[in-house]
């Protein structure tokens, strides 16, 4: 059975960094994680096992409700999972 864990993320590259790395200790291949980051700005970096979701906004964020939503769209594991971007 595989996982999907979906994080909305809005900037706070530095908090996302600190979760990701920690995820990443832990993951394994029964574990998909897609970022979906909410119009930052800079836009987030990702490591390459993540699976990033963009979405582009010229003035403003659609929240966290939104993101999930977007991002569960993407997701193809058995099970779903959301995760907030600073989990550490």
């Amino acid at each position: 059975m595989r996982v999907s864990l979906v994080i909305p993320a809005h900037d706070h590259q530095d908090l996302l960094n600190a979760s990701l790395a920690t995820i990443g200790t832990q993951r394994d291949e029964l574990l998909e994680v897609i970022v979906v980051d909410d119009g930052s700005n800079p836009p987030l970096h990702l490591p390459d096992w993540v699976t990033p979701v963009r979405i582009n906004r010229p003035h403003a964020n659609r929240g966290s409700s939104a993101a999930k939503t977007l991002g569960a769209k993407y997701a193809s594991g058995d099970w779903l999972c959301f995760a907030h971007a600073a989990i550490l």
